[in-house]
């Protein structure tokens, strides 16, 4: 599963979007709730913002227990 979000001015999440699917619409629905919660990420250098403002993917591995 990937997550693309876009990153604003210190680290503000600006947007976000499941870009592919885990196939479990309720692994999917789990990761879109967690990113509505989260309105910035500290600790990133301003050049990494400028570098990756727009196209941060984040992938998330989903496995059978």
């Amino acid at each position: 599963m990937e997550l693309k979000i876009g990153l604003g001015l210190g680290g503000t999440i600006t947007s976000y979007k499941l870009v592919k699917s885990s196939g479990d619409p309720a692994a999917d629905r789990t990761v879109l709730n967690a990113a509505s919660q989260v309105r910035s990420v500290s600790g990133l250098s301003a050049e990494f913002i400028r570098q990756h403002s727009s196209d941060i993917i984040i992938r998330f591995e989903v496995t059978a227990q």
